[in-house]
């Protein structure tokens, strides 16, 4: 196993993160196959058979949703 990751993989690791953080993601992101319907468990694929696995959640945060 290569120990080096190349600049190239982790920007395109970061772009895909940023993507998922801004919601610009439906095209493509796929969904894991054998979850429950409760668990909505996705993955991106990478270059080298890597993959970024995640949730989709909603949190709830009282502090955020107080009146100012």
């Amino acid at each position: 196993r290569k120990e080096s990751m190349l600049n190239s993989m982790k920007q395109r690791i970061v772009q895909n993160i940023q993507q998922l953080a801004s919601g610009d993601c439906r095209y493509f992101q796929q969904r894991i196959e054998g979850t429950p319907d409760s668990l909505q468990l996705f993955r991106i694929a990478l270059p080298n058979d890597a993959y970024i696995l995640w949730e989709l959640a909603i949190a709830f945060s009282p502090r955020l949703s107080e009146s100012a």
